[in-house]
């Protein structure tokens, strides 16, 4: 493990990898198993199911495609803000996370 001092619980991180390796595995398995549900939900014709741990619904999220205009105006908007940014005009924050890499 690399680490700049010597009083680090190594533990700690090695317990926080741990732990998001198995958070990956289940997000895995439960993306397996949720498109096993919508299959299922789909050739049943069914909206939702309720059981003793809960209640599954099939859901439907809308998205919008937008004409060529709008499109033309969102890229000039892109182009206002990058030359925002290169003037220091634009404000910048940063947010602190964790950044973790898996083997």
């Amino acid at each position: 493990m690399t680490k700049k001092q010597t009083n680090l619980d190594d533990t700690l991180y090695d317990e926080y990898i741990t732990l998001c390796q198995k958070i990956d595995l289940l997000s895995q398995k439960k993306d397996i198993l949720k498109e096993k549900i919508i299959k299922q939900f789909k050739e049943n014709n069914l909206e939702s199911i309720k059981s003793d741990l809960g209640i599954i619904t099939l859901a439907k999220m809308s998205r919008w495609q937008y004409s060529p205009n709008v499109k033309a105006k969102e890229d000039e908007v892109k182009t206002l803000k990058k030359e925002e940014e290169n003037k220091g005009i634009a404000t910048q924050t940063f947010t602190e996370f964790i950044k973790t890499k898996l083997r």
